[in-house]
């Protein structure tokens, strides 16, 4: 077993499918689903169902997973024990935006307060499991997070038996994305029905957080479904196609940006579960300066009128 058998064990399971991470890894597949197979006949267990669209963990795989990504992300950090004195001096900040944009807003704020005297800044673009995971080992200082009412109390103790505490920001009721090509776009009233969404193509994103809804709504896949993990991809897919996207967004952090220009988003008058959305960070761990500061913009950005 080796570093890369694992880095490609983790890709394959962000992307759900081996093809999907030959793109991201700059492998070609055969070489990737033999590194699998020798990853697999090493531990003597199997890690993935293949499937026709792609791969599944298997419950060892399920299993395995957080502690390769612990594992990989103390990996990652090695880097920063052999720098310079010098630059060992700088403030340092390493956040996880857990799937949700605005996280980057408040990392460039931080970056502007500081930026004439220097600071060195990690900015991980990673959905809400793998934030979990990066805060966890320490790769990162604070992590975006959410959860839905219904799996609140689990999400809870998974997060305590990590090491991990959560802070809530805000709660938002399921809402449905769509962009200027599906009818819906237009329309007067700001709330739409399930029923209504269910006629349009469904935008999968394979994220934990967003499956999580579509199963508790027993939501089908219907005559068109488009599968997409890339949240680039996602949005280009919402600006041209008539498809839409369930999920919970969050009012107040987005009222004053333009992050979405071609895109409404809609409530979902007729479900009542909520998503509460917060951030992470390691229970006994004391924060820095500067990821302190991260924090105090984080919340004054749910807090603006």
């Amino acid at each position: 077993m080796n570093i890369e058998q694992l880095r490609h064990f983790s890709e394959i399971a962000r992307c759900g499918s081996i093809n999907g991470a030959t793109e991201t890894l700059y492998i070609t597949q055969p070489s990737l689903s033999a590194s699998i197979r020798k990853l697999e006949s090493e531990l003597g267990e199997k890690v993935f169902v293949r499937k026709n669209n792609g791969v599944t963990l298997t419950p060892f795989g399920e299993e395995l997973l957080p502690y390769v990504r612990n594992v990989l992300g103390l990996i990652d950090q090695l880097p920063d024990k052999t720098q310079s004195e010098k630059s060992k001096l700088r403030p340092r900040l390493s956040v996880c935006s857990g799937g949700f944009k605005y996280m980057s807003s408040v990392v460039s704020r931080v970056y502007n307060a500081h930026k004439d005297d220097g600071i060195h800044i990690d900015y991980f673009d990673v959905p809400r499991e793998e934030s979990l995971s990066m805060v966890a080992s320490g790769t990162a200082q604070v992590g975006g997070f959410a959860m839905w009412d219904f799996q609140r109390q689990y999400h809870l103790r998974i997060l305590k038996e990590r090491g991990l505490r959560y802070v809530p920001l805000a709660t938002s009721l399921p809402t449905v994305a769509v962009g200027k090509n599906n009818p819906l776009f237009y329309r007067e009233e700001d709330w739409v029905t399930l029923d209504m969404v269910c006629k349009y193509p469904l935008l999968y994103t394979y994220s934990e957080h967003s499956t999580a809804l579509y199963n508790k709504l027993g939501i089908t896949q219907g005559k068109n479904v488009i599968n997409c993990r890339s949240r680039a991809g996602r949005g280009e897919l919402l600006s041209t196609t008539d498809c839409v996207a369930l999920g919970s967004y969050i009012t107040t952090a987005y009222k004053k940006t333009e992050y979405y220009p071609d895109r409404r988003v809609l409530k979902l008058r007729d479900v009542k579960y909520t998503s509460e959305t917060g951030y992470i960070v390691q229970q006994d761990a004391e924060l820095n300066g500067v990821a302190r500061e991260f924090v105090e913009y984080l919340h004054e950005l749910f807090e603006q009128e």
